[in-house]
């Protein structure tokens, strides 16, 4: 992704992060009706989303200039050079329709694949970093009145195109 397909605003980053949580548990709940859902996590295309079909804001805070004066050049000069072709994505997501099952989530662009594992890499090394203070927070005995039924339908770690780690969450059901 470079410079240029970084996540870099609250708003896009944090919207990217909902969609791909809400998926990600949809997907867990309507998997026992036979439903696959697949959160389909491109990279940069050749589609002219950054060349004349983006608008560009003034700007407005510039707080944030130093952040955004390399971006906004770096992406109006890559627009058209991306590494990813629009008809292979879409040959991508054709081919996974009619598989029984489909991943629940499909990288495409070798620049998103790159992004997403050091995401993942990073949340490893925290886990494995905290491991101690994340265990300390557990009983040392079992709860008297634990229900046997007690069961985590959900728990996982998630990361985005953007490069930004996303949280862990769990739905436990009693």
């Amino acid at each position: 992704m470079g410079l240029a397909g970084e996540c870099l605003t609250v708003r896009y980053c944090g919207s990217k992060y909902a969609l791909e949580g809400i998926l990600e548990s949809l997907g867990k709940e309507v998997a026992g009706f036979g439903i696959h859902v697949t959160a389909v996590e491109p990279d940069s295309f050749r589609t002219d989303w950054a060349g004349r079909s983006m608008t560009r804001a003034p700007r407005s805070i510039a707080d944030y200039d130093s952040l955004f004066d390399p971006i906004r050049p770096a992406r109006r000069d890559a627009s058209g050079r991306q590494l990813g072709d629009p008809d292979r994505a879409g040959a991508a997501v054709l081919q996974i329709l009619d598989t029984p099952e489909p991943p629940r989530h499909l990288v495409l662009g070798s620049d998103a694949l790159r992004v997403v594992r050091a995401g993942r890499a990073a949340v490893d090394q925290d886990l494995d970093s905290w491991e101690q203070l994340t265990l300390s927070t557990d009983f040392t005995e079992p709860a008297a009145n634990q229900s046997a039924t007690t069961e985590t339908v959900w728990s996982g770690s998630t990361q985005g195109t953007g490069g930004m780690t996303r949280a862990v969450g769990a739905c436990t059901y009693r």
